[in-house]
Formats: structure tokens, sequence, C-alpha cells
């Protein structure tokens, strides 16, 4: 409680530049200054006045003169209280009122002093403020992102809903919570620094951060902006792949092009060499006088060239119909002891020339096989003069059949040249060879194996190659599903492989063939092995000659203008067999594919022969047709090693 003079106080209030009002115990107004007049819009005098007589002038605002009332009828030495004021003149004040008890030494009652200070202006910047804050505080909770709010000390302050849901934390868990238990930085493999999101379960995701400080009230605090990047990390990723993968694929491309440009050399090499002999030897014999050894020398060599540049087109023309998909097997149950002892004589040749044995081992009780005939025998055939072609002169090449377990097994080896460690891994690609050089020593396009692997798969087999390195040899083994139950045993005879005499004395072969010089070449060669042969270019023509000369043996072309092969055929066996409708016939021809043979044997032939042959190879196979020990058999050409 102050005591103070009344005419002190008076002229001390008057002088405040605050709204001040004077009361006694009875909520009289004892004094106002003018400023608390005219912060309400009063009059000026309002001595005398008592406080209900204000209500009024104040809106009626019985709260707040209640509150007034109240402090004077209490009795209390200090009070403070924010008021809001409807003042008629100025619509809602708000103040911050101070009151306190004093004693007046003229009377020594009680007064009560109050003193108004307009908060007005502060409370509606508190207002914009705190609406500011709300919509901001609203606009982190809905962000996209996590927003952590994290004090000096490193604990949470705030975290929006999207850092519940990242971490899986409720906001009640978060706030309070160490930051580091959040967040978690490493060093990547590049040496950047990575940071990952901690999970409630202890599971991690990459996060990048945004962080930015400020200052409140002098205090300092971290905002944390985290960003889950799983989804971003993992279209890097895909597009890292992406990358790589075409990266691959043009190095794929590239390697594929310089295989095709390399392949291409390489044909044209292999093409253009034995074109070359041939070539050479024909005009040597045509512009020199040569004797009949020299003669006899140029022949073999035009012969075994010729024979090199038509296994090229077969491989060729195998290589394209299996990429195709056109590649057509004809399976059946085949003896396969059978078709490697063929494959065996059809090299022998090869290895009779190079000095090489070829030692074979069949065990007796092999199964049958479900395979294209054939196509075994290509298989076989092509290991056998790969062996022999890598193999030095005067070694040996193993051949074994065997039965395993479900299986047939077939095994050749050689002590030749081997094969590379490196190297055995593209042993079977194609156009894959160990020596590309132009100083390798030996020829081929490196599709012989590609063939065989790929014939052996289609089969459903298998074929390995094994090699201890160069110059320890290769071993390659065949592996065919046998046939339970198809078990075929092999007298001697059969195993040493029947041989037909090339014999054609006493039989009249009619040959048909549109093309002059091979008409003369090919009947020229079977005159030379005893047949009589009667010619014809043309259906017409062959139909004429067979009624007149009645031939043992027919062997035409299948290609020819106006009426082909199969028109001769299938008048010829329109007739009577006395009429000559019965004779044997050979299908001689440059078609050379499966559906081809089945075509031609369908139309009438029973057999069916491909350009180029060996004229010893046709003469055979017409010996025996004559003969009648091998009618519906296919007789391919006689292939020279790999080329």
């Amino acid at each position: 409680m102050i005591q103070s003079q009344p005419k002190c106080f008076s002229n001390a209030y008057s002088q405040l530049p605050l709204p001040v009002l004077l009361l006694n115990e009875k909520c009289g107004i004892v004094a106002a200054n003018p400023l608390f007049s005219d912060a309400l819009g009063l009059a000026s005098d309002l001595m005398g006045q008592s406080l209900d007589a204000l209500a009024p002038m104040v809106g009626n605002d019985f709260k707040v003169l209640n509150i007034l009332k109240g402090i004077v009828d209490s009795g209390l030495d200090s009070s403070k209280a924010e008021l809001e004021l409807s003042c008629t003149h100025s619509g809602k004040i708000v103040f911050l009122m101070n009151s306190r008890k004093i004693l007046l030494e003229e009377n020594g009652k009680p007064h009560y002093l109050f003193v108004f200070q307009d908060i007005t202006a502060t409370k509606k910047s508190e207002k914009r403020l705190r609406l500011t804050a709300e919509k901001f505080r609203s606009m982190l909770m809905l962000a996209k992102d996590a927003v952590l709010i994290v004090k000096a000390d490193g604990t949470i302050e705030f975290a929006n809903q999207k850092a519940e849901v990242h971490f899986s934390y409720s906001s009640r868990e978060l706030i309070g919570m160490p930051y580091e238990l959040l967040i978690r930085s490493s060093t990547g493999a590049e040496g950047d620094e990575e940071f990952f999101g901690i999970r409630k379960n202890g599971s991690e995701f990459p996060v990048e951060l945004s962080l930015s400080l400020v200052k409140v009230n002098g205090d300092q605090y971290r905002t944390v902006i985290v960003r889950d990047v799983t989804e971003l990390k993992k279209l890097e990723e895909t597009k890292n792949r992406l990358i790589a993968s075409e990266k691959e694929a043009r190095e794929v491309a590239e390697k594929s092009n310089r295989t095709k440009d390399l392949f291409l050399a390489t044909l044209s090499h292999e093409l253009r060499t034995p074109l070359t002999s041939i070539l050479s030897w024909a005009q040597l014999i045509q512009k020199m006088k040569m004797n009949q050894d020299k003669i006899i020398h140029a022949a073999n060599a035009i012969e075994q060239n010729a024979l090199i540049q038509g296994q090229l087109i077969e491989d060729l023309l195998d290589l394209a119909r299996i990429q195709s998909g056109k590649f057509a097997l004809h399976l059946s149950e085949v003896d396969p002891a059978k078709v490697v002892l063929a494959a065996i004589e059809s090299v022998s040749y090869l290895s009779q020339k190079k000095g090489i044995t070829i030692r074979s081992n069949i065990e007796d009780g092999i199964p049958q096989v479900f395979v294209d005939s054939s196509r075994l025998q290509q298989i076989i055939w092509n290991l056998l003069s790969n062996a022999i072609k890598f193999s030095a002169s005067g070694s040996t090449v193993e051949v074994t059949v065997s039965r395993k377990e479900q299986s047939v097994e077939v095994v050749v080896l050689d002590h030749g040249k081997g094969i590379s460690p490196e190297f055995l891994p593209n042993l079977f690609k194609r156009f894959s060879q160990e020596d590309n050089s132009s100083i390798r020593a030996h020829g081929g396009l490196g599709l012989g194996l590609s063939l065989v692997h790929d014939l052996v798969k289609m089969q459903h087999g298998t074929v390995v190659a094994e090699s201890e390195g160069v110059g320890k040899g290769a071993c390659f083994t065949v592996k065919l599903p046998a046939l339970n139950g198809k078990v075929v045993e092999l007298d001697e005879k059969t195993k040493t492989l029947e041989v037909v005499e090339a014999n054609l004395h006493g039989s009249r072969i009619l040959l048909v063939d549109d093309e002059p010089d091979l008409l003369e070449s090919i009947s020229s060669a079977l005159e030379f092995y005893g047949a009589d042969v009667v010619t014809a270019t043309s259906v017409s023509s062959a139909m004429e000659k067979l009624e007149r000369h009645q031939p043992d043996l027919l062997i035409s072309d299948i290609a020819m203008p106006k009426e082909d092969g199969y028109s001769l055929i299938e008048r010829i066996r329109s007739r009577t067999p006395e009429q000559g409708g019965g004779i044997p016939a050979i299908a001689f021809t440059a078609y050379a594919s499966k559906e081809d043979e089945i075509r031609a044997k369908k139309a009438g032939f029973q057999v069916h022969v491909t350009k180029p042959v060996k004229s010893l190879h046709l003469a055979e196979v017409s010996a025996r047709l004559l003969r009648g020990s091998d009618q519906g058999s296919r007789f391919p050409a006689v292939s020279p090693p790999p080329g």
C-alpha cells in the first residue's frame, strides 16, 4: 500500500504517459487523467461519478467493470490483467491493466490506482504471428517430405506427418527423441557422404537431407528436411543397368560386326583358295603338255578343292537353316554303331592321305537312339575330320562307342594340337577359331564344331570338349539318350562295314541333266567303272531313250527347264514294269535339304544323291542300287575335311 498526498498524486498521474484511473473504496471515480478519458472517448471530467456510470460508455461490458469492482471489493494490494473494452468511438481495445492499493493522507482511506497500457496493436501482431505460425505448421504437417525441427541439444521438437510415415514412429514418440537415432551417415563407393533413415524396426532407407539453422528468441534450431530417395535410387540403378546393358549390347554388336567382317574375310579366303587351285590346274591342263602322272595329280587337286568348296556351301546352308528355324530333323530309331562306322569309312581317305590311324572300339549290346541318322553321321564326321586336321602325321585317333547308364556315349580322342584353356569356353561358338591371323596353320570357317553343338542339342544330347592344353590332344564326348530295350548286336562283318565294289560292267544307265558339261563328265566317270551310259538333256528326250534303250538304272537331275525330274519320275512310275516303270532311280541334284530328299522319294526315286559328289561314290551308290542292297537309303556327297 502506498501513502500519498492527494495534491502530489494529482500532479503525478496527470503527467503519466498512460491512462490512469483512481477509485475509492466504494468504486467511485476519484480521478482519471486525460489520456484515460481520451482512450475511452469519455468526458474529461469524470470525478465523482460511479464506476457503473461508465457502462454505457464502454459498451455495457459488465465483465470488465466487474473485474475492477472485484479488485476494489477484495482489497488487493496489487493485481494485473488483460482487459478488452468495447469503446463507442474506437471499437475494441485491449489493455494491460495494473492496479495498486494506495492510501491518501487526507482521509487515510484506501484508494485503488489503475494504470492501463494499450496493447491492442501488440495483440493484433501476436494474432497475426500465431495465424502465420499455425499456417506454417499446417504446411509443414502436409509437406511431401519429412520435416524435423531439432533443438540445440539434438532432440526433436517438431515432426510432421511424413516423418511418422518414413520412420514408423508416432509424433508423440518422435518429440524429444535424439536426432541421431533417426539418421545415419556413411561414405559411399565414390567417396561421397551418403545418408540413411532408420525406421523403428531397425531397417534403413536412403535419404537426401536439407538442413538450415534458425534462431528464435536467442535459441538455435535446425530444420531438417528428409527426403526418401528409395524409388529414386531404384530408378538410378535401373538407369545404370540400362546404360551398362546398352554398353554391353554395343560392345557385343561391335564384336559381332568385327566377327562378321573377319568371317567374310575368312570366307572370301576359303572360297578363293580352292577356286584359284582349280582354275590354275585347269589352265595348265589346257595350255601345257603334261604327262599322265601330272594330269592325274592335277585332276586330284581339282577334285579335292571342289569337294572343299562343296563342304563350305553345305555348312553355310545348315547354319542358315538353324538360324532361321527352318532346320528339320527326321527322327527314327537308329543303331549308333553303324552310323559311327559309316562316318569312319567316309573319312578314311583323309586319314590315309595324312597317315593317321583311326582305331575304333565299339562295345557289344549298344542300344538304339532316336535321332536323325544322317545328322548323327554329320556330327561324327565333323569330329573325326577335326581330329585328323589337328593331328600330326603318323598319330592315332581313337573312337569309342559305349553305354553309360541311360545314354549312348561316343568319344573321339586325338593326340594332336590340343586346345588352350582360354579358348576352350569359345570352342562351340559360331565362326570361333583359336587362330584368326593371316599366318594360321589350318583353314576353315569355324563352323564345324558349332554345327556339332547345335545338331547334338537339337537331338536332346550333349557334347563336351576336354583338353589338358596345347600340344596335349583333345577329347570330344557326345551323349545321346538311349532307347531302353532297343539293343543291336553287331556281327564281325558289320563291325568292319561292308564295302560294295564300284563295278558297273554289264549295266546300262540313263543319265539325265540339262547341263552338257556335267552330263559329259559324269557320263565319262560312269563309263570308267564299266557302265553303258545313255544321256538325255530333257524329260522328253529321256522318255524316248527309256523306250528305245530299256536301261537298268536312271540317274536324273531335278531342276530342268520345261519339265523337271519330278515330272520325269512320275511319268516313268505310271508305266508298267514291262515298259520300264519299275526301273531303279537316283535323284542327282543340288537340292540338298532333308525336305528335298523326302519329296524325291515320294515322287518315286529310291536314292537321293546331292551334288557335288565323287565319281567313285556315285558309282558305288549305283552298284548298290543295281544289286538291291541299299534301296531306300540316302547317299550324301562324300565330304572333305571342314574347310
